[in-house]
C-alpha cells in the first residue's frame, strides 16, 4: 500500500504541472487571436459612431460602453447589454443589431418602476450596432442645477429667434429649460423645431408633430411633444410608429421639461431614414417616397398620421 500511495504523488504533480502548462497556452492563444481582432474591431467602431456620441458622454461612460462593444465583438455575440450606472438614474444598451422596432422593444424593457425623464439614441453609420442611453427621475431631489450662462447661450437664442420670429425673451425662456450642457444647443434647427412642436402643443392642449426632411430628402427630422402623455409613452409610441413603417432610427433625443406645478412637456426628436425604395408598395411603408426623399405634403400627411397615432 504504502509503494502504491508514493508512486501517486508525482503522477498527481506532473498532471498539474501540464495541466498548467497548457492553461498558459491557451490563455497565450487567446492572447494572440485577442489582439489581433482587437485593432479592426476597434477602429469599426470609432468610425462607425456619430460625431455626438464623443461631444455628449464622459470618457468614463464611452470607456464602459465600448468595452462591451469589444467584449461582444470578440465573442460574436448579438444579445444586447444592458449598463446600469451606481446610482440606477442611467442604462445604457449596447447591442451588435440594428433593425426598425428594436427602440420600441428596448423601451418595453427597461424598468417600469422608475419615471423616464431622458434618453439619446445612437445608431452607428453602417447600421450595425447601437448604443443607447436612457435617464431616470432620481428618486431623492437632486441638488438644484446651476443657473445657465447666458453669454454662452445668447448666440443659439438669437439664431433660434431668427428662425421662428417669436420674441427673443420667450425664445430664452424656453432655451433655459435644457440643460447647459445639451448637444442640441449646437444646432439652432433642433432647438426650433422643438420650440415651435412645444408652442403647438400648448397652443391646442394636444399632441403635436414636425415632420421636416432634411439632407436631401434622404432623412427627416421629426420632432413630437405632449403635455398630456408621459415622456416614456411619447417615446415609445414614436418608436413603433417608425417601426411600423420600416424607418431606421439613427439618433434620437428625449427631454421632459417641467412647466407649472406637477405639469410637464416631453419633447421627443429622431433623426430617421427610409423606408427601402423596393418595399415601398408594402402596407408599412410610406408610398410617397422616391428617389428624392418625401415632399412637404407627404411629410404634412406622415406628422398627421403620427399625431393620431399617438
Amino acid at each position: 500500500m504504502a509503494s502504491d500511495s508514493g508512486n501517486l504523488e508525482p503522477i498527481t504533480n506532473n498532471m498539474s504541472a501540464e495541466i498548467e502548462q497548457r492553461a498558459h497556452e491557451i490563455v497565450e492563444d487567446l492572447r494572440a487571436d485577442i489582439d489581433f481582432e482587437l485593432d479592426d474591431v476597434i477602429a469599426r467602431i470609432v468610425r462607425g459612431l456619430p460625431e455626438d456620441y464623443f461631444k455628449m458622454l464622459s470618457r468614463d461612460d464611452q470607456l464602459r460602453q465600448l468595452k462591451a462593444l469589444l467584449a461582444m465583438g470578440v465573442c460574436n455575440l448579438t444579445e444586447e447589454i444592458m449598463l446600469r450606472s451606481d446610482d440606477g438614474q442611467q442604462i445604457a444598451v449596447v447591442a451588435r443589431k440594428n433593425y426598425p422596432g428594436l427602440l420600441a422593444n428596448l423601451l418595453k424593457r427597461i424598468p417600469t418602476d422608475s419615471e423616464l425623464i431622458g434618453a439619446k439614441i445612437f445608431t452607428s453609420t453602417e447600421h450595425d450596432f447601437i448604443i443607447d442611453l436612457f435617464e431616470f427621475k432620481p428618486v431623492e431631489e437632486a441638488e438644484p442645477v446651476s443657473p445657465v450662462e447666458w453669454v454662452d447661450l445668447e448666440s443659439t437664442v438669437e439664431a433660434v429667434v431668427n428662425k421662428v420670429g417669436s420674441p427673443i425673451e420667450q425664445v430664452r425662456d424656453f432655451v433655459s429649460q435644457y440643460h447647459p450642457g445639451n448637444r442640441i444647443l449646437s444646432s439652432p434647427s433642433d432647438v426650433a423645431d422643438q420650440f415651435l412642436v412645444c408652442l403647438d402643443s400648448q397652443r391646442t392642449n394636444e399632441t403635436a408633430v414636425r415632420w421636416i426632411s432634411v439632407e436631401d430628402g434622404k432623412s427627416s427630422r421629426v420632432t413630437v411633444a405632449s403635455s398630456s402623455r408621459s415622456a416614456r409613452d411619447v417615446f415609445r409610441k414614436t418608436a413603433e410608429f417608425l417601426a411600423m413603417r420600416a424607418w431606421d432610427i439613427d439618433q434620437a433625443y428625449l427631454h421632459d421639461f417641467p412647466r407649472e406645478a406637477d405639469a410637464h412637456m416631453a419633447v421627443a426628436s429622431f433623426l430617421v431614414a427610409g423606408p427601402a425604395s423596393e418595399s415601398s408598395s408594402s402596407e408599412n411603408k410610406i408610398s410617397s417616397i422616391g428617389d428624392h426623399g418625401i415632399d412637404e405634403r407627404a411629410s404634412n400627411s406622415i406628422a398627421n398620421e403620427l399625431a393620431r397615432f399617438l
